[in-house]
């Protein structure tokens, strides 16, 4: 016993170390598995994207070189720079320098403030936070169109969330006074249908929980009924989710960075943030699994996208996720080998089990084998009583059975005769009731005789009316004794007969002429002869109505007749 008991207690000190490994496994939310599923099948798919991206490119690229005229040039390198712009910044900043050269030969400084604009999002996103700076304070807002001055705040709001991400500041405003002034204006400005509104509202909205819990309702709906994938689309996803950490909601702030992130993955944009945040909760949350991949991810755009600030940072957040993962795999290593000590422990306590129920198991067999023997006779014994026992219930039921048989045949000669007794009294009856109107007959024709009223005894004998009701109620008393006696007849016999052929009596408690013939043939009266004494018929009558009928049947003509002999079940 106490060994078991031993056994018991290492495989309860087993269990509980897996539970509360078990517990340390971060616990997602299924909105929030079902989002890093999908992330991770785009990121499969990413390859793909990234060869259709390309086939567009070289694609605008043979446009550009086909171009004639500097403005058609503008257009064509102005379209080539939107297409690098998330992703090559040094394709992207070549085509920028082309447009602005173009433009200063066309004399356009509006084309020239755009493309400084998009210079600006460039050096903001590869790092270069005081080109950025210059090239935004080389412009004179005033002086821009409203589509610019749009662009323009957003530029310095990029600016702003890229200084603060590179340099890491803590608390500090995303931007300065006069861009929250900016940001007031332009939300007087920009309608709701415009696809930046949200992006507008979320960020003069990011200023405490107050502020964020009352538009991310409105930017919440916008995102949510998006049925699209592009730039403004992922950018509106990642101001909500920056409204939620405001709002102080983290599950929400992690799905909507994933909503975004998978929109930058299937547009192929390398300058991606919001994986890279995700990436950074995850971390947080115990995924590293998770944020590795993501982190690998954004370091391939990153060296794609020629941005060196980013792929630096990067770098010293995969090491963070490969310290963690090392940790992990070493705390797995110890958690191992403890396991396997249990392990040992619990095949050594196993082994001393087994020696012990061997030796228990070496005295059961000995008396097992004496007690075999002992029910070995036993069942010997009990053999030879069963087969003695099946003998007798065997020798019982065959006497029980011959008691029913003749229990049933004494009942059925019992029935049989009280039947025949029966229609024997029905017969005499019937008999007596003729002798008794023959007797009426003579007496009436003795006392015409008597009378001399030999016209009435003429009369009387010559007219047929008599014999035609007699054989009318002898008919009736046939038909009604015969189907007494054979109730099942009518319907056996038509059984023998074409379904269109069979006979249909007029009332059910009688028979045809037809039926009667093949009843007194059904009583033994095969006799055609005979048959036509009984019906006082014609004997032609009866032998054309048998060959009729044979001539209905389904079965051969020769076996009819016996076939119908053997017709009815009694009823007794």
């Amino acid at each position: 016993m106490y060994i078991f008991r031993s056994l018991t207690l290492c495989l309860l000190a087993v269990l509980f170390t897996a539970t509360v490994r078990a517990q340390d496994v971060p616990r997602l939310t299924p909105t929030i598995e079902h989002l890093l599923a999908c992330v991770d099948s785009t990121l499969a798919e990413s390859p793909r994207m990234c060869a259709v991206k390309e086939d567009v490119i070289r694609h605008m690229y043979r446009n550009y070189t086909d171009a004639t005229g500097a403005e058609h040039r503008f257009w064509r390198a102005r379209d080539l720079y939107h297409e690098y712009s998330t992703y090559n910044s040094d394709s992207a900043m070549k085509y920028a320098i082309v447009c602005m050269a173009l433009a200063d030969t066309l004399g356009r400084p509006d084309w020239r403030a755009e493309m400084q604009l998009n210079r600006s999002y460039l050096f903001s996103a590869t790092g270069l936070l005081d080109s950025a700076a210059a090239a935004l304070d080389s412009i004179d807002p005033s002086r821009l169109s409203p589509k610019q001055q749009l662009d323009y705040c957003e530029r310095r709001l990029f600016l702003g969330t890229h200084r603060q991400q590179y340099l890491a500041l803590e608390g500090d405003e995303p931007y300065t006074a006069d861009i929250d002034s900016i940001l007031v204006h332009v939300l007087e400005v920009v309608t709701p249908d415009d696809p930046d509104y949200p992006w507008f509202l979320g960020w003069q909205h990011s200023r405490s929980k107050e502020t964020a819990l009352e538009v991310i309702p409105v930017v919440k709906s916008i995102v949510d009924s998006s049925t699209v994938n592009n730039r403004a689309s992922a950018k509106n996803a990642w101001v909500l989710s920056r409204l939620y950490e405001y709002a102080g909601d983290p599950e929400s702030r992690l799905e909507y960075l994933l909503r975004s992130a998978m929109m930058d993955i299937r547009m192929s944009n390398k300058e991606i943030a919001s994986l890279e945040e995700a990436a950074d909760i995850l971390v947080q949350m115990g995924c590293v699994d998770h944020a590795r991949r993501y982190y690998e991810y954004c370091l391939r755009c990153a060296d794609d996208y020629k941005s060196r600030v980013r792929l630096a940072q990067l770098g010293v957040k995969q090491e963070r996720v490969i310290g963690a993962i090392h940790a992990a795999s070493v705390l797995e290593s110890r958690q191992s080998k403890f396991y396997i000590l249990c392990l040992v422990f619990m095949l050594f306590i196993a082994g001393a089990a087994v020696v012990f129920l061997w030796r228990q198991h070496r005295q059961v067999t000995r008396q097992g084998e004496k007690l075999s023997k002992a029910n070995a006779e036993l069942e010997t014994r009990v053999a030879e009583l069963q087969q003695t026992r099946v003998e007798l219930a065997r020798t019982n039921e065959e006497l029980r059975k011959a008691c029913e048989e003749s229990r049933e045949n004494a009942r059925e000669l019992t029935i049989i005769n009280e039947s025949r007794e029966q229609y024997i009294a029905s017969i005499f009856g019937l008999c007596s009731d003729y002798i008794s109107k023959l007797d009426g007959f003579r007496k009436n024709i003795y006392h015409m005789l008597v009378a001399r009223r030999f016209d009435d005894v003429s009369k009387l004998t010559k007219s047929a009316d008599l014999p035609q009701s007699e054989l009318k109620e002898l008919y009736a008393n046939f038909d009604s004794i015969f189907l007494s006696i054979y109730p099942n007849f009518v319907e056996d016999f038509n059984g023998l007969l074409r379904p269109e052929e069979r006979i249909v009596p007029r009332r059910p408690d009688s028979l045809n002429t037809e039926l009667r013939i093949y009843a007194l043939v059904r009583l033994g009266l095969n006799d055609s002869v005979k048959i036509a004494q009984f019906l006082h018929c014609s004997v032609q009558t009866v032998y054309n109505t048998r060959l009729r009928t044979r001539n209905k049947s389904i079965i051969p003509k020769d076996e009819f007749a016996a076939t119908v002999a053997r017709l009815g079940k009694l009823r007794f």
